[in-house]
């Protein structure tokens, strides 16, 4: 399309990507259509992941140059410090091998430099779409844990602990309750949560006379 439309596609891409940041970043052009993000003060590796993916799933939004639409794809590397390298030479090395290993994977992939940190952001992805999934069919299940009383030992109540059963694997909250509250997912999954045990609590409380309790869990 020339020059002028390919000026223009940089600028709006980087419109697109400052509303992915929190505006205390170093962002920078490095030269043709290669950029390079610092992220500062992070409390976790996840955080540079999630940057990296509101970045990606900007990207995948058709940018609209005068009567032309332009589908653009991203490749992004991550590079943490100081695991990864001590030096920004080093950073921006080890990140630029990060980045064309994600472009061989194909379009919009994220990278990280250790192969390790690579198998773990593989995992959680496979979380996050099974989730989705695991919502819409309803996969998950309620264990109810009794609450005893010490004095006589009867049943006062029960705690709703969630379950998610995939082909007969169980799976624990530690396993995807963080990646659920992390990706927004957490709500819906809260609302089922609740719903499902006072549904239950109500049958078990018809006609009794001492109702039982039930504790929920509620993600902040």
């Amino acid at each position: 399309f020339g020059h002028d439309v390919g000026d223009l596609l940089l600028k709006k891409t980087v419109t697109k990507i400052k509303k992915c940041l929190r505006g205390n970043e170093l962002f920078s052009r490095l030269g043709g259509d290669e950029f390079a993000i610092t992220l500062s003060n992070l409390e976790s590796n996840e955080q540079a992941l999630l940057v990296a993916q509101r970045i990606i799933k900007a990207m995948q939004e058709p940018i609209e140059i005068a009567t032309t639409t332009v589908n653009s794809t991203v490749s992004i590397g991550i590079v943490l410090h100081p695991c990864n390298g001590k030096t920004s030479e080093e950073l921006f090395k080890y990140a630029d091998i990060a980045m064309y290993r994600a472009k061989k994977l194909g379009r919009n992939q994220i990278c990280f430099f250790e192969d390790e940190m690579q198998q773990q952001f593989h995992q959680r992805l496979a979380i996050e779409l099974e989730l989705k999934e695991a919502i819409e069919k309803q996969q998950f299940q309620l264990y109810y844990q009794p609450v005893i009383d010490p004095i006589n030992e009867s049943v006062t109540g029960f705690e709703a602990l969630i379950r998610w059963n995939v082909d007969d694997i169980v799976r624990t909250p530690d396993d995807f309750i963080e990646i659920a509250e992390e990706t927004q997912q957490i709500s819906a999954i809260g609302l089922w949560v609740i719903e499902e045990a006072i549904s239950t609590l109500s049958k078990w409380n018809h006609n009794r006379r001492k109702p039982l309790t039930m504790a929920i869990n509620v993600s902040a």
